[in-house]
Parts: structure tokens; C-alpha cells; sequence
């Protein structure tokens, strides 16, 4: 008996079409990854602002580090399952672990004995750490109260001067929960660890305990992460595979043991995330929920001042996504009301924080802070040294994530009478004009740590282009592939 004859509509041939093309994409993306690490950018030696030289660093990695790696794609497999059978719980729970594996593994491709890490804390914001060990007697209160005397005078580090208050507070905090208990006693062998080094001999207790909480705390941004990509799609794969490629981005792994790829991304992305869930319900007091943690963001660092507009970005597509075609006028109002509602919990925020006394002279700290990072920039700041930084940036990232970003926003902007269409090319260009502005104002090298806050935009933006691709299921998990793949060199070719 003859088989019937299968012929594929335009449609399927087109679907087909789209996912090899983007597979193919990821493929010489990180291709392109790799060679740019092993020869280095052109140029890229010569740039005095560079964030570091390339240059080898041998891995003397753990077997541990192996196992571990190995099991983060079956993790994610469950996770996935989890997820679509809508065990949100166990999923967010079971991605938080994963993260925590990942972020253990790439710790340990350099070494058992956490050599980055402790590295970290020797030196750079590591002194906040010792600062506030020093400071261990007196009250936290009074301390943030008086902060800008206190940061003159050399009581937060040299770095207290770049900061606000907030980024002290947080290693306050981790200081004194490493000399509880519990901590101590769970905590022993990382101690031990600390206490071999001179530098890190005075606080092994405070670092053992930072060791711990930065991962922790980079592991529970995949929450947000999930909840903005509900928020713009309605459906929870688009959040889930935003959260999966955070979770496994090479910039994560490796750019460890810092707030900026914690504390500051955490904040950075419940912001968004909340801004974008009152426009999608259209109640404004999330949306100032959103702007409330805002003003935690920015006590924590002056550098979270463009997530203010990659917020109200995500906010009008959120709004955009569930507004009927052709409604202009109910379009227009609904964002208003929500931008407001977010701007007046943000300058609520600053106001309790300033008047409670923990936010003094935010104005002049801020103008202090860019002055400070000015200088230790060598005024290498913005313009072309702000490109470069960029160009950073997407170094560590790597191509991968970069280039499914850009096919989604692309792909958006060439079909607007899709809703889905119009909500991702509306994050897009949000988030394009912010971090193009940012270059060339504030960009210098260092980005690929500082501006690990747009990672999550940048992976949701992925997420959503994904969502709208038959087989983007499949797209995701070579795109995760291909991530895992550019650890180990990307830690290879640099210091971290």
C-alpha cells in the first residue's frame, strides 16, 4: 500500500524556517563567543578603560564542579515539567536550586577551595565587608544617619564614598548574621577556608556568611524573572525561560560575589516586575508597591536610576498587552495612571527613608558619588569609552542571549498587528533607548559587573521572542547548552 503524501503549508515551512534560522543563529553566536575570547576583541588590549586583559588563567577545577554542571540540564528539565503541569511552587523552588548549583560549579572550576571567592573579598567591595566588621559596635542606625561624615572620614571603606547608604547596610547585615549561631556552626568549613588568608583573617565569620548569601540572593531573582514574564504575556513559559537563561548566563556565573548581580539585580527586577503586574491588572497600588522597592534599589546603589525607565518600560507593555487594538485613549490613561501610581510610591519610598533618617543628603551623595566614579574612572567615562563598556558587557553575557534578544525585538518590530508582537517590541525599544543612553553618559569599563541589572530585561525579552516560536522549547535548551558551554572559558579567559 502507496503512504500518503505529506505536504507542508506555507505556514509550517515558515515555522520550520524560523526555528532553524534562530538554532543556526545561537550556533555561531557562540561560536563568535568563544573566538572572541581566544584572540580578543580587535583592539580590545589597546583600550585603557578595558574591564580586564584577556589572558589565560589556568582552571584547576574540582570533579565536583563537573558533577554539578552535569546535573543543571536535568534540574532544568524538571523545572520545565514542573512548570507546565503549573507546580509553580516546586518549579520556582527547584529553579532557585539549579541556580544555586550552577553558581556553585562555576565556583568551582577554578579550585575546591573557592579561590574567586574569597579573592573577592580581599579586596573591591570586600572592604564593606571588613568595614562593617570594624564597625560591629556601634548602632546601624546611627551610623547611616551620619553616613556622609562617616564615608569622609573613611569609616565605610574607599569605597563608601561611591555609595549610598544602602549597600553598606546590606553588608552589615551579612556580617552580623555570620556571627550568629547557627551560622557559625553551619558555616565552619568556609570559615576555616577565610581564616587561612591574612587579609580575610580579622572577619572569617562575615566572609563565610557572604560566601553563602550573594549566591542565595542571585538565586531568588529568578522569582521576578518569572512573574515579569507573566506579566507581559499572560502565560508563565515566556517568565520561566527568561528565568532559566539568568540563571545559566555566563556574566551570572562568573561575575560572582558582588551586590551587583544580587542585591541590586533583585531589587532592580522586583521592580520591574511589580510596575509591569499593575499595568497587565491595572491596579495602581502594585504598580507603587513596585515603586517602593525602587527606592530600596536606589539607597542600595545610584546605578539603579535608569531602572526608573526600564520600570515604566515594562509597565506600558504590560499595559499594552491587554488593551484592545484601536482603544488609544484607554491605552494612554491606563499607562499614566500606572506611571504615576509607581512614581509616587518611588518618591514615597525616598521620602520615608530620608526622613527616617537612613537616607541623608541623597542629592549630595549622589553628586559625590559621580564624582568619585569619574575619578576612578580616570574620566574615561561615556562617549566612545561608554561603547566599549558595552561592548564589555556583551562579552561576559555572551553572544548567545545577545543575539535571541535582537531576533526578538527584531522580528517584533516587523509584525505589529500582533498583540504579543507589540508588547515585545515595546520592551525592546525601552530597553534599547536605556541601555544605549546609559553608554554613552555613564558607560566605562567594569560594565560587565554593573550592568547586571538589565540581564533579567534582557533575558525576558529572549523569553517572549522564544514563546512565539514553534519548537521554542527546544531553542531554549540549546541556548542553555550553549551558556553552560561559554562558563568555563569565559572563567578561563579572565580573573573572576
Amino acid at each position: 500500500m502507496n503512504a500518503v503524501p505529506t505536504h507542508e503549508t506555507r505556514p509550517e515551512r515558515r515555522a520550520r524556517a524560523a526555528w532553524a534560522l534562530r538554532a543556526l543563529l545561537v550556533v555561531v553566536a557562540t561560536g563568535a563567543s568563544i573566538a572572541a575570547w581566544v584572540y580578543g576583541l580587535p583592539a580590545a588590549l589597546d583600550l585603557r578603560n578595558w574591564f580586564y586583559p584577556v589572558r589565560w588563567r589556568e582552571l584547576d577545577a574540582s570533579p565536583l564542579a563537573f558533577v554539578l554542571g552535569a546535573l543543571v540540564p536535568l534540574l532544568l528539565v524538571i523545572v520545565w515539567r514542573a512548570a507546565r503541569a503549573r507546580r509553580h511552587v516546586v518549579a520556582l523552588a527547584l529553579l532557585v536550586g539549579t541556580s544555586l548549583a550552577a553558581q556553585t560549579a562555576s565556583l568551582l572550576l577554578v579550585g575546591p577551595e573557592l579561590e574567586t571567592a574569597l579573592e573577592r573579598f580581599e579586596g573591591g567591595h570586600g572592604d564593606f565587608l571588613r568595614a562593617a566588621h570594624a564597625a560591629r559596635e556601634r548602632r546601624l542606625r546611627d551610623l547611616l544617619a551620619a553616613y556622609p561624615e562617616e564615608a569622609e572620614a573613611g569609616t565605610f571603606s574607599n569605597f563608601g564614598k561611591s555609595k549610598p547608604p544602602g549597600t553598606f547596610a546590606l553588608y552589615a547585615w551579612i556580617e552580623r548574621e555570620g556571627r550568629t549561631g547557627p551560622a557559625r556552626t553551619l558555616l565552619a568549613p568556609l570559615r576555616r577556608l577565610a581564616d587561612r588568608r591574612p587579609r580575610l583573617r580579622t572577619h572569617p565569620e562575615a566572609v563565610a556568611a557572604a560566601i553563602v548569601a550573594f549566591p542565595v540572593i542571585t538565586s531568588l531573582v529568578v522569582i521576578p524573572i518569572v512573574l515579569l514574564g507573566w506579566a507581559l504575556s499572560g502565560r508563565s513559559a515566556p517568565g520561566y525561560a527568561a528565568a532559566v537563561l539568568w540563571a545559566t548566563c555566563p556574566a551570572v556565573l562568573v561575575v560572582t560575589h558582588h551586590a551587583d548581580g544580587s542585591w541590586y539585580a533583585l531589587l532592580a527586577t522586583t521592580a520591574c516586575a511589580l510596575a509591569a503586574l499593575g499595568g497587565r491588572t491595572r491596579r495602581a497600588w502594585i504598580s507603587g508597591c513596585g515603586g517602593l522597592v525602587l527606592a530600596l534599589g536606589i539607597w542600595s546603589s545610584y546605578g539603579l536610576l535608569p531602572v526608573l525607565a526600564l520600570a515604566l518600560g515594562a509597565q506600558g507593555a504590560a499595559v499594552l498587552a491587554v488593551t484592545r487594538s484601536g482603544a488609544r485613549l484607554a491605552l494612554i490613561r491606563a499607562v499614566a495612571r500606572q506611571a504615576i501610581a509607581f512614581v509616587l510610591g518611588l518618591a514615597t519610598g525616598i521620602a520615608a527613608l530620608v526622613e527616617g533618617g537612613v537616607f541623608p543628603q541623597p542629592l549630595e551623595g549622589y553628586r559625590t558619588a559621580m564624582r568619585y566614579h569619574t575619578l576612578w574612572k580616570m574620566e574615561y567615562v561615556g562617549g566612545v569609552w561608554g561603547l566599549t563598556g558595552g561592548l564589555e558587557l556583551w562579552m561576559w553575557v555572551g553572544f548567545p542571549l545577545l543575539a535571541l534578544m535582537l531576533v526578538a525585538i527584531a522580528t517584533s518590530a516587523r509584525d505589529l498587528r500582533s498583540r504579543s508582537s507589540r508588547v515585545v517590541a515595546a520592551l525592546g525599544a525601552a530597553f534599547v533607548a536605556v541601555h544605549v543612553v546609559v553608554m554613552l553618559v555613564a558607560g566605562s569599563n567594569e560594565s560587565a559587573r554593573l550592568w547586571l541589572f538589565q540581564v533579567p530585561i534582557v533575558a525576558a525579552i529572549a523569553g517572549l521572542g522564544l514563546a512565539r516560536v514553534r519548537g521554542g522549547s527546544s531553542l531554549l535548551a540549546l541556548a542553555v547548552l550553549a551558556q553552560l558551554a561559554l562558563v568555563p572559558i569565559t572563567r578561563a579567559w579572565q580573573p573572576w
